[in-house]
This record gives structure tokens, C-alpha cells and sequence, in this order.
């Protein structure tokens, strides 16, 4: 069974380079009242405009969300979009220590226009020529300074000029000489740059113009045959394929319920992974979390991202502070079953339930059961039946963890006696 809170848990301040085409994203908000008598063209009255981070941004915003630190590789403009973007990276506390101003260029901006829910049009300024080489030089010469410093690479490449043939070859030549994940979204044009990486991650019309199949199958054993990597295929509403190198299959099908706005998914998605894997998880348990976490943003209007919190509830994994310790639901489907940590000195309340019947394990340290008249002490491996009407209190010996497993029950079926906190002779 997969442990998904451990692998949350374990994403959480992972440093993760993000490389890639850096954008802005501005979103025109307003509402439209007329048509135009110059031409038959409604008449947008702007009421107020939003900034996003774009494109590589995107996805150094979901690493961000996902609590892990994201560390910013490409170019801006020396323009006010240039800055403006550094101001909202900033706002995110992701460094943007490996961003270099290229004076030749301006900063790739994308300008949505939105009437109520409605997006009326988009406006793009940009330049798709590659960087010069005193730019790939500095990029280059961060990478091989830094590169010890990250736990995964995520490369973000649309292809506008940031990655070229030449710094995709020194990443990904420092990737295997340090033994660095290294994930990659890229555009068809560019996927020849990415050869012996972790993991290629194109969506079904992208795999299938750079294989030049159509069979979904045919399409996954060619590409791994081509860049000798793993392959995750995005399709939409039918979810995802990961192709593994060892030659197994997995279909992995879509979390996402009413689809708003696809805007960023992918970025979403690439960014999961990335984060899932600096944590240990499998490839198989990173894209589930990311088939999850990308379902979550496309539920929502704009370019948003997901949060540890929103996979939580949607896995139904909440945590509950207490006074003795924490309560982390693990499942709450045909039983309920929980995960206790109890701090050493303190105990939960002394109480009974009237309906819940529940047993008790202890995985770790050492605990005091009070049950009834009897006073029982476990350890790791002791197990416990607790029937309707027993009256229970468990104490913290040590620092321990207990796995709960009971009936449904409500929370108002909890009768107390004593409050739970500290005791004494610990």
C-alpha cells in the first residue's frame, strides 16, 4: 500500500532546480456591456488585472505550493514585465538567484483577457530565438557551481530560446556524473536535446508527433527505446500511461471531476512528480500524486496550483493537531483507520463511545493503556480490542505511534471524563 502522507511529508523543503522558459501571466479581468460601433467587437470595461508567474514560473510556483524550494534558472527581459515577474517570485519565496537579464530580448508575456468565465482572447509577446552565448555561458557556469546544491531538476522547456542544445547537454551530463533526478516537459522540437534522463513527460499529441505513431503502446516502447528514459503520457481525461524502462505498463486514470480550466496542468503535473521523487517516492506513486494534484487545479478557474492540503483532502489524509501528539487520518472508506502520535508525558482524554468498537496497535515506543479498572503497558506489536462502553486513556511512556482501526462513528460519539494533557511520572 502506498504510504502517500510519508512521501507529502518527505517533499517538504526539498531543493528543486526549475530550469526552463521564464513567462508572466496577465490576466485582464472585466465585463463586457456593448458592442463597438467602430466594429462588431464587444467593449471590455477592465475592473482590475492579475500577475502569475508563466511557463518554467508555473511550475517553480507548484513546487512553491507543494512546500518544497524552488530555485528559478532562466532569463527575463530588462523591461517592466522583467520585473514585475522577479516581484512575484519573490512574493512566492522562490529564489531567483539563477535568473540573468538578457538585454536583446524582451520578457515572455502572455495577456489573457476574461469576462466573467469566459476568456475572450489571449495576447502573446515573445521571441523563440535561442540565448546568446554569454548568457548560455552563465547559465551553464550556475548549473555546474549549484548543481550539488539540488535534490531534482525540473526542466520546463517551451522552446522560446531559454534551453539550447548545449546547456540540455551539460545538465544533463552533471544530472548523471552527481546522480540528480531530472524530469523534463519539453516542446517535440526540442526532444532530441533530452537523452538518459528520469523521466519524459509529454502529453498524448506531443508523444505522438516525436514518435510518429499513433498506438499508444507503439508510442511508449519508441520513446523509451529513443531517449532511454521513462515516459508518463498526459491524455487529457483519460488520464495517464507511464511507461517504465524494466518494460512494465501503468495506467493511472484521471482525478479530476468537473474540468474548468486546463490552464497550467501540466505544469502541475510536472512539478509533483519532480517533488514526489526528490522524496523517494516510485515513479508509479509520484504520478499518482500528480494525476491527483493536476485533477485538483483543473477544477479551478485561471492558472492555479495545488497544495499539500488539497491532496490531503482529497486523498482524505487530514491531520488534527492534539494535545498529546497528532491524529492523521489514513482511511476513511468501509472502516476508519488512523495514525496516533503520542508525545511522551502527555494522554488523550479519559473517555468511552457508545458505539464505536475499535483496536489498537502500537507501532512505536511504549504506551499505558487504562482500560476500565486495568492498567495495561505496550509495546511496539501489542494490540488492543476497545468495545462500546469500555472507558479508555492512553499515556505516552515514549514518543509513540499507534495505528487505529474502527468502526464508522461520529464525532459526537466521544464521552469524557478527564481532559487529555501532560501527567505525571513519565
Amino acid at each position: 500500500m502506498r504510504n502517500l502522507e510519508k512521501i507529502l511529508e518527505g517533499m517538504n523543503d526539498k531543493k528543486i532546480l526549475v530550469i526552463g522558459d521564464l513567462m508572466l501571466d496577465k490576466f485582464v479581468y472585466g465585463d463586457v456591456e456593448r458592442i463597438s460601433a467602430e466594429a462588431p467587437i464587444p467593449i471590455l470595461k477592465i475592473a482590475r488585472k492579475e500577475y502569475n508567474p508563466g511557463g518554467a514560473g508555473n511550475t517553480a510556483n507548484n513546487v512553491a505550493s507543494l512546500n518544497g524550494k524552488a530555485i528559478v534558472v532562466g532569463i527575463v527581459g530588462n523591461d517592466n514585465e522583467g520585473k514585475i515577474l522577479l516581484e512575484e517570485f519573490s512574493k512566492r519565496n522562490i529564489s531567483i538567484d539563477g535568473i540573468f537579464i538578457d538585454e536583446t530580448r524582451p520578457t515572455v508575456q502572455k495577456t489573457r483577457v476574461v469576462s466573467g468565465t469566459r476568456q475572450m482572447m489571449r495576447f502573446d509577446y515573445e521571441t523563440d530565438q535561442d540565448i546568446n552565448n554569454i548568457l548560455m555561458e552563465k547559465i551553464n557556469n550556475y548549473l555546474s557551481e549549484k548543481i550539488q546544491d539540488f535534490e531534482a531538476i525540473i526542466v520546463s522547456d517551451y522552446a522560446k530560446g531559454t534551453i539550447t542544445e548545449k546547456i540540455a547537454k551539460n545538465l544533463i551530463d552533471l544530472s548523471l556524473k552527481y546522480d540528480k533526478t531530472i524530469v523534463v516537459d519539453t516542446k517535440p522540437r526540442h526532444a532530441g536535446f533530452y537523452k538518459n534522463i528520469t523521466l519524459l513527460k509529454p502529453n498524448l499529441k506531443e508523444a505522438m508527433e516525436i514518435s510518429g505513431e499513433e498506438d499508444l503502446n507503439l508510442i511508449g516502447r519508441k520513446l523509451i527505446e529513443r531517449f532511454n528514459s521513462n515516459i508518463l503520457i498526459t491524455r487529457g481525461k483519460e488520464g495517464m500511461s507511464l511507461f517504465l524502462k524494466n518494460g512494465n505498463y501503468i495506467e493511472i486514470p484521471t482525478k479530476a471531476r468537473d474540468v474548468f480550466d486546463v490552464s497550467g496542468a501540466g505544469d502541475t503535473v510536472l512539478a509533483t512528480v519532480g517533488l514526489a521523487l526528490s522524496a523517494n517516492a516510485s515513479l508509479e506513486d509520484a504520478v499518482y500524486l500528480a494525476n491527483i494534484a493536476g485533477g485538483l487545479v483543473v477544477e479551478r478557474k485561471g492558472v492555479v496550483s495545488a497544495t499539500q492540503d488539497d491532496i490531503k483532502q482529497y486523498l482524505k489524509i487530514p491531520i488534527m493537531p492534539k494535545v498529546w501528539g497528532e491524529e492523521h487520518w489514513l482511511v476513511n472508506d468501509s472502516y476508519c483507520g488512523k495514525r496516533l502520535i503520542l508525545k511522551q508525558g502527555y494522554r488523550c482524554s479519559l473517555h468511552y463511545h457508545k458505539e464505536k468498537d475499535e483496536t489498537f496497535y502500537v507501532a512505536k515506543g511504549k504506551v499505558l493503556l487504562e482500560l476500565n479498572e486495568r492498567k495495561i503497558t505496550m509495546n511496539p506489536g501489542d494490540s488492543q480490542r476497545i468495545r462500546p462502553m469500555d472507558v479508555h486513556r492512553f499515556s505516552g511512556l515514549e514518543d509513540s505511534e499507534i495505528i487505529e482501526i474502527s468502526t464508522h462513528h461520529d464525532e459526537e460519539d466521544s464521552y469524557r471524563i478527564e481532559l487529555s494533557g501532560k501527567f505525571d511520572g513519565a
